[in-house]
């Protein structure tokens, strides 16, 4: 697991002038810099770039229309500048409707049977847990077009929105699970949210109907649930529904919404019906899409600043029972219910991704609009809080809107006892810690074979116990080597061929297998005759089938996986190996998204100077 500095000192600007200079006519030669850097941003996913930085000296008069878009002081692509342009229209439409016409105080009854008010306290009378916020998120988003529901690892996003279709189904007797489409912009993720949400109906006080509701649901990925194919625009492509065609539902909820690209949520809102509504969950701290993004921060930022209407406030007061004063109702007065809905996550840095929205005065006459209170909800209470409140203490300290700095975050690590946060300073205790581990999930899996196999439990618990994470493919390559010649009896047999994987060895899909019901991420577990010798067959939690390695689409070991990867998982205990020296891959969002991973334990290994550069990123 070895790193060597980077030394890249390629302009990579330089790749794109060729391009840039194939787009331009000879007469528009000024223009081949700007938008080479522009092409150069695009390719790592950001969307814009500061206008009067970009063109500076260039004669605007002249500006190339077709291929360079200036709003609110940014430089976009076109088609990334008309993408914004239809989410913005869509949500500032949407948000001034309602799909139902609903009674309040039959939404307070429903709630109160589907999501009673719950306070949990610690033995110094400090409230750890309060679930006011999901059940205020769920009330107000139940009759909305469109709404936001942002917050941390832990905080019960998926049991908010799985709430908020319980009491949908609760008001409105002809709703189906049919109307209702559930997806996310990986496999992998619409793969989780499909367990999330089956573990969210065991949770409320549900009835038959609104339990099957739920289980019956099936998340799909973004692509799949427009219908992608191979179609150039100029044909009617790619997308199979559109404004034209749109999508048969009454109620989309999109889960990981930071990952969206704005192009894809803009096929998405195009592809809505005029009655249906929109419900976007998301921890907006987490990493971007990996295309021009910034969506969800965005719409954050709108959504949480301004003041909701009195009007709106006294409606919200009465579904949630802020009326009542007995001794049991956990609701807030006025005040703090208003913050929440409005102001929680006002100051807070919603834009400082380099995707994200940058227009912080929220100028109403800008292209971005202005503000939408009651658009976005924060859930701030953590489950994890209970168990863990040193996972949540650390990521706090880095996540991207924090000026912490990397003594601080030193001085959190050494705080704690090495059985909950433990920063290592030699590279060969990393190995030493992985290796104990690869090990122990080799002896808990020695005894299963085609025959033998474990349950479904079992080897889901199994698997999310450990994972190192990293931060490039490189790190991870030399882990999996290190891994391989660790289980293997005879490592020397099996080096040159990485698609030989031995019994015990966890293995990562790495691209969307529908028909095997498969996406990429998932992990799962290769098993073969006996310890030390290949495996030949793979198995997935919540996957009824065995199947060979050689029916499988491409796929790798997972002794380590990249943090990119690993978004949308859990483990219990995470090992984070952020490098021997700074990179530019590294930054506080890659940080956070790392950290957050973890369930019960975070072990960190770095040098001071990747910890600095990561942390000023």
């Amino acid at each position: 697991m070895t790193t060597t500095p980077l030394e890249d000192t390629h302009d990579p600007v330089a790749d794109f002038r060729p391009l840039a200079r194939l787009a331009l006519s000879e007469a528009e030669d000024h223009w081949v810099e700007p938008l080479a850097r522009l092409y150069e941003a695009a390719s790592r996913g950001i969307g814009h770039l500061p206008a009067r930085e970009l063109l500076d000296g260039c004669p605007l008069e002249c500006l190339p229309t077709h291929l360079i878009a200036i709003e609110a002081g940014q430089a976009l692509l076109p088609r990334t500048a008309a993408a914004w342009r239809v989410v913005r229209a869509h949500v500032a439409q949407a948000h001034a409707q309602t799909v139902l016409a609903v009674d309040d105080d039959a939404v307070r009854a429903a709630l109160d049977r589907i999501l009673p008010p719950r306070r949990e306290t610690d033995a110094d009378a400090r409230i750890i847990f309060d679930n006011t916020q999901q059940r205020l998120a769920a009330a107000a988003l139940v009759d909305a077009r469109v709404g936001v529901l942002t917050g941390g690892p832990g905080t019960g996003k998926t049991t908010s929105a799985a709430t908020l279709l319980a009491l949908r189904a609760a008001l409105d007797d002809d709703l189906q699970s049919a109307d209702i489409r559930v997806c996310a912009p990986t496999g992998k993720a619409a793969n989780r949210l499909r367990g999330a949400l089956a573990q969210a109906a065991g949770c409320l006080q549900l009835t038959h109907r609104e339990r099957h509701l739920l289980l019956e649901l099936r998340p799909l990925t973004i692509h799949r649930l427009l219908g992608w194919q191979p179609v150039p625009p100029e044909d009617g492509g790619p997308w199979r529904h559109h404004a034209d065609h749109p999508l048969s539902t009454r109620l989309v909820l999109l889960d990981e919404g930071s990952m969206a690209d704005v192009e894809l949520m803009s096929a998405l809102v195009q592809a809505l019906p005029d009655t249906a509504a929109l419900l976007i969950l998301g921890d907006r701290d987490q990493l971007d899409s990996v295309e021009a993004g910034g969506v969800l921060a965005e719409l954050v930022a709108r959504g949480s600043a301004g003041t909701m209407p009195q009007e709106r406030r006294e409606r919200l007061r009465i579904r949630i029972g802020a009326d009542r004063d007995d001794e049991n109702t956990l609701v807030p007065t006025v005040a703090p219910a208003e913050r929440i809905v409005s102001g929680a996550l006002a100051g807070r840095g919603a834009c400082r991704s380099p995707n994200a929205w940058q227009n912080a005065d929220l100028d109403a006459a800008s292209p971005a609009g202005g503000p939408l209170p009651g658009l976005t909800f924060c859930l701030t209470y953590s489950y994890r809080a209970k168990d863990a409140p040193w996972i949540l203490e650390l990521a706090s300290l880095i996540r991207p809107d924090s000026e912490v700095t990397a003594a601080r975050i030193m001085a959190c690590l050494d705080a704690h006892d090495d059985a909950r946060l433990q920063r290592l300073n030699r590279r060969g205790d990393l190995e030493t810690l992985c290796v104990e581990r690869w090990r122990r999930l080799a002896a808990a899996s020695e005894g299963w074979r085609l025959n033998h196999l474990p349950g479904n439990d079992h080897l889901q618990h199994l698997l999310a116990t450990f994972q190192l994470l990293a931060g490039t493919n490189r790190q991870v390559a030399a882990a999996n080597a290190r891994g391989r010649r660790i289980l293997a009896r005879d490592p020397e047999a099996y080096a040159a061929d990485e698609q030989i994987l031995i019994h015990g060895t966890p293995l990562m899909i790495e691209v969307n297998a529908p028909a095997l019901d498969l996406a990429n991420g998932d992990l799962g577990l290769a098993l073969g005759t006996e310890p030390g010798q290949p495996a030949h067959i793979a198995v997935f939690p919540g996957l009824d089938e065995v199947l060979p390695l050689a029916r499988l689409p491409r796929y790798r070991a997972a002794f380590a996986i990249t943090i990119h990867k690993s978004q949308g998982s859990e483990w219990q205990e995470v090992a984070i190996d952020l490098g021997d020296h700074a990179s530019p891959l590294l930054d506080r969002n890659l940080f956070y998204t790392a950290v957050t991973r973890a369930a019960r334990r975070v072990v960190l290994y770095c040098s001071d100077e990747a910890l600095e550069a990561t942390v000023a990123s």
